[in-house]
């Protein structure tokens, strides 16, 4: 059993979430989605103002997570750019070279492009569409050690 996020849409510009579509399921034997819960850039507004709790993120936690994620596909779409046209040229090169090496090893479809803008203002566009499982007995574990730590 597994936990399944689809993520159908989340766009970012310039430091503004414009859009966002996730689907959470539970997934049984990589075939089924049991319960299936819909979330768009509403609900989570009224999640976070709900939530006066502060999260506390550990380090060890996030790795141990994102070592145990299976990526089924991932599709990204990115427009960079700066002011200055060498920046830009240097920046989109380096974020495709980065990109690239992390999506080979964990990913076993990717589809992914990086434009450069070259024009005279600092702009950013991403658009992600992907769907990854984390199985539920990793998810157990790091409550349990969570749980342990504020004990």
């Amino acid at each position: 059993m597994a936990i399944k996020f689809h993520i159908k849409e989340f766009e970012f510009q310039n430091n503004k979430i414009e859009r966002i579509k996730i689907i959470i399921s539970l997934n049984l034997f990589n075939k089924f989605d049991i319960l299936k819960i819909k979330l768009n850039s509403e609900k989570i507004k009224k999640i976070f103002n709900k939530s006066n709790k502060k999260i506390k993120i550990e380090i060890e936690g996030v790795k141990y997570v994102i070592q145990k994620t299976y990526i089924e596909n991932i599709s990204i779409t990115a427009k960079m750019g700066t002011k200055n046209p060498t920046t830009t040229a240097i920046l989109v090169g380096i974020s495709s070279s980065v990109l690239a090496i992390i999506l080979a090893r964990k990913v076993k479809y990717s589809k992914y492009s990086i434009e450069p803008i070259y024009q005279d203002k600092n702009y950013i566009y991403l658009s992600i569409n992907c769907i990854f499982k984390i199985k539920l007995v990793h998810i157990i574990n790091i409550i349990k050690k969570l749980r342990k730590e504020y004990q």
